[in-house]
């Protein structure tokens, strides 16, 4: 029983190192820093993969049922890190949507610019430089 709380704490301190990467994420979102971010993210993703490994462990234990009831008080720590990560994550992915959109429009701005007079839209509506209509036309 003892090594089924070593391994909730384990996922507890997993936790909160994913926090963290999810805080550096963020700084490095809001800095447009590329080269970190990459690196956050294949932290992240390992991490992701221990806490779900820990996870397992801990729910196909024999007394799980028991176990959890004994430690609710625990299980409920590691539940409110899960939520603080998992609302992390959202602002990190608002921001990513954000920057998105941001360079979605700054490309159909460019566009624009180098082709005013050839602009056609796509099926999303997006602009799109095209060629003059009419152009080459012999008839």
């Amino acid at each position: 029983m003892n090594e089924w709380l070593d391994t909730l704490n384990q996922q507890l301190n997993q936790l909160k190192q994913l926090q963290e990467l999810l805080a550096q994420e963020r700084l490095a979102l809001e800095k447009r820093q590329i080269k970190p971010l990459s690196q956050l993210v294949e932290q992240k993703q390992l991490l992701l993969v221990k806490i779900a490994e820990l996870d397992q462990q801990l729910t196909t234990h024999p007394d799980f049922e028991t176990l959890q009831e004994q430690h609710a008080k625990e299980l409920e720590e590691v539940r409110r890190q899960l939520e603080n990560c998992q609302k992390e994550n959202a602002v990190n992915g608002e921001i990513i949507e954000r920057s998105l959109s941001t360079t979605n429009r700054l490309s159909q701005l460019l566009t624009r610019l180098q082709h005013p007079d050839t602009m056609t839209y796509s099926k999303k509506g997006t602009a799109q430089g095209g060629t003059l209509s009419g152009k080459g036309i012999k008839a």
